[in-house]
């Protein structure tokens, strides 16, 4: 019996997806589109967002700012482990759910990263190594991270186990040193049941703890806990927008209320006169003052703790209220209370640096009521044939 196989009907701005799992992988939600309408909806969505938030006829949003080259741009894999018929799995969870979609060869990232996951495949295969169930909470694999740097090409591999032991350990180092790139393997112990991802103690089995990459003349320690842009071809260019829309003095004090490794702080450094900067992981604010050492910047200072409560006491303490604040939060966005002390600090300008456009536009909403007035909102496409929108947006001090 002849069988008839259906010939996908494509509109202008339709695509056949390049990834044989696209239709299944929930990495990618938009990689049947065309790259260009991927921009054009992404740009129209913010100014969407925007309008009915801020009651505005035409927000100040300019057009989202593409990459010449929307492939192999993720530095960072950070994928869940299972089992389907005696063989491991390893990729990104379909879409709503927490089924694995086994991938050998992910296109958004470099071929090198694919490469060193394979090796990991390897090991755990051959060796046999028991992969954990999040259902029954037993097994030992969890996951697999894998960080490279863009322009280094340094390579930092972490096994995350859910025990204190890895069996056959020399033979993972042994397989992972054949890469010559790879500077370290690191050992992650998760034992706790639930859904995240790292556990707070890592090992070194072998090499670094960590490794470099460069950005715009800087140079930036990476771990396997640290906050690294994914995407730091993007990431330059996001940084760059906030300088230029900040557009700061040399007599300029600024903070940076949540300054993760510190990247934008230091980028500010070099052309104003301090930079205060602070964040609730203590891991990453001694990468920033690490960061801060490499580089030879001494106009920065780092303090960990959350921005709510340290707010105030650098309201009381200190003696020059900022010129510029900084806030670039996790995607929950600010607090009630931050966005109170910033209506109390009234520094001229803000940069807020968003990753979600819904948290941007509600907390725009309570700083442009009376104060403040948005001059411009700068997208820029971190993630193509994802959903996600990044952005900057600038506000000046009515």
């Amino acid at each position: 019996m002849a069988h008839a196989k259906l010939k996908p009907i494509l509109g202008s701005d339709r695509v056949i997806p390049p990834c044989l799992v696209a239709d299944r992988c929930g990495g990618c939600q938009i990689q049947d589109w065309r790259y260009g309408a991927q921009l054009t909806q992404k740009t129209q969505q913010l100014r969407q967002i925007l309008k009915d938030a801020l009651k505005l006829t035409a927000p100040p949003v300019r057009d989202i700012m593409g990459m010449q080259d929307p492939w192999g741009f993720r530095y960072k894999a950070q994928l869940p482990l299972g089992v389907r018929r005696g063989q491991v799995q390893m990729g990104f969870f379909e879409s709503g759910t927490h089924h694995i979609v086994d991938t050998h060869r992910c296109l958004v990232q470099p071929e090198k990263v694919d490469k060193t996951l394979g090796l990991v495949r390897q090991f755990l295969e051959t060796q046999q190594i028991l992969i954990y169930d999040e259902k029954r909470h037993c097994g030992l694999a969890r996951h697999v991270l894998v960080r490279m740097g863009q322009a280094s090409g340094e390579i930092l591999v972490c096994l995350v186990i859910n025990g204190s032991h890895l069996p056959a350990a020399e033979h993972l180092v042994a397989l992972l040193r054949t890469e010559p790139r790879v500077r370290g393997v690191l050992l992650n112990i998760n034992t706790r049941p639930g859904t995240a991802i790292l556990g707070s103690v890592i090992k070194t089995l072998w090499g670094a703890s960590h490794i470099e990459d460069q950005m715009d003349g800087l140079r930036f320690r990476i771990s396997a806990k640290s906050f690294f842009q994914v995407n730091p071809l993007q990431g330059r260019v996001l940084y760059r927008q906030a300088l230029e829309l900040a557009a700061p003095r040399a007599q300029d004090v600024v903070w940076d209320l949540y300054c993760g490794t510190g990247t934008l702080a230091l980028y500010f450094a070099r052309c104003v006169r301090y930079v205060q900067g602070l964040d609730n992981v203590s891991e990453a604010i001694a990468d920033a003052k690490q960061n801060a050492r490499l580089n030879k910047i001494s106009n920065v200072s780092f303090q960990a703790g959350k921005a709510e409560q340290l707010l105030p006491r650098w309201r009381h303490e200190m003696k020059q209220t900022p010129d510029i604040v900084i806030l670039d939060p996790p995607r929950k966005g600010c607090t009630e209370l931050v966005l109170r002390e910033l209506l109390t600090l009234r520094p001229m300008t803000v940069i807020y640096v968003s990753c979600d456009p819904v948290t941007l536009a509600r907390d725009l909403a309570i700083l442009c009521r009376e104060t403040y007035h948005l001059e411009t909102v700068q997208p820029v496409d971190m993630f193509p044939h994802t959903a996600h929108i990044e952005c900057v947006a600038l506000l000046k001090r009515v």
